[in-house]
């Protein structure tokens, strides 16, 4: 009974400071949502940019992207495997 209650009050204890480390100051919070603005802005971008490009931009940069995407593909599978 008594070890219950003990073991209760410790898990309670811990939960608090788990959620009060969880919580961010208001300056980090700030940049941290201008970061994920921008990362949604460029996820849109990524998305409409191809749609609005004409046939002979799309043959100028798409050798470019496929050289950049395989460069991290193979970073990505470097960075796994060390």
């Amino acid at each position: 009974e008594m070890t219950l209650r003990i073991s209760l009050i410790i898990a309670l204890v811990c939960g608090l400071f788990a959620f009060s480390f969880g919580q961010l100051p208001a300056a980090e919070k700030a940049a941290s949502d201008r970061v994920l603005a921008k990362i949604r802005k460029i996820e849109l971008y990524n998305q409409i940019l191809p749609v609005l490009m004409t046939p002979a931009q799309l043959k100028v940069i798409l050798p470019i992207l496929e050289k950049h995407r395989a460069e991290a593909v193979s970073w990505r599978s470097w960075s796994t495997t060390s």
